[in-house]
């Protein structure tokens, strides 16, 4: 599973894998099952719901989907445990500071209107007081905040079901990246014919202002050097 985070790179990876042989994945890249409380309610899981947004090509192949919100969501962890105690998680972990202000330029063209130094200041209240904010448009920040996730995953799976990836990395090696996918998931090195283009890029309608920019980082501080002590990365250019 492709579990995150949100404006990282998840579409990309998702149509590199939906071209290698070995693995299928789902019409809809983000099924958003395991974030449905209603498939939950009952004490069986409705598997065959899920199953249907896979075409099954045999159970030699290797199933993927593509719901962002697996990482950030702590009950959509848990249902994936439920489901598959064994399933192998991938998150592709961006810059807080400019993931969010990504997915608001992207919700901003949308619905949206919304100033982001205000949206900026309302969730950093709203987290100090009831934690992350995983419901609504009030998730541009929260999301952000990787190692509180980092350790709710590691609650739930295995540090050896688990792969992180530095965004920069997928952008500047992608070759490189993919080969440590398929690896992860125990399948074949990547066909040189698969075409590893971006996916789901959005134009930004205007620059982050750099005033912002310098307090979301100086915010976000704490939990990036939590995030460097888990997982052994330098991460002093997100700063």
């Amino acid at each position: 599973m492709v579990a995150g985070a949100q404006k990282a790179g998840t579409s990309a990876l998702m149509w590199w894998l939906s071209q290698h042989p070995e693995v299928v994945t789902p019409v809809i890249k983000e099924p958003h099952f395991f974030d449905n409380p209603g498939f939950f309610n009952g004490p069986d899981i409705p598997t065959k719901a899920y199953h249907r947004a896979f075409a099954f090509e045999g159970k030699d192949k290797v199933y993927i989907e593509g719901t962002p919100k697996t990482m950030f969501d702590p009950k959509c962890l848990e249902r994936v445990h439920r489901y598959n105690p064994s399933a192998k998680l991938i998150c592709i972990l961006r810059d807080p500071t400019i993931r969010a202000f990504s997915a608001w330029n992207m919700n901003s063209k949308n619905s949206d209107e919304r100033d982001l130094r205000r949206l900026f200041h309302i969730e950093k209240e709203r987290i100090m007081k009831d934690g992350l904010q995983t419901k609504g448009y009030l998730g541009y920040f929260s999301r952000g905040l990787y190692a509180k996730q980092v350790k709710q995953m590691r609650h739930w799976f295995p540090k050896e079901q688990l792969l992180f990836i530095p965004y920069e990395r997928l952008i500047t090696d992608n070759q490189g990246t993919f080969e440590e996918v398929c690896t992860f998931l125990d399948i074949a090195p990547p066909p040189s014919s698969i075409a590893r283009e971006k996916k789901n890029v959005i134009p930004y309608s205007e620059p982050l202002d750099p005033m912002l920019e310098q307090e979301i980082r100086n915010w976000f501080k704490t939990d990036i050097e939590a995030l460097e002590g888990l997982l052994g990365w330098d991460l002093s250019h997100w700063k």
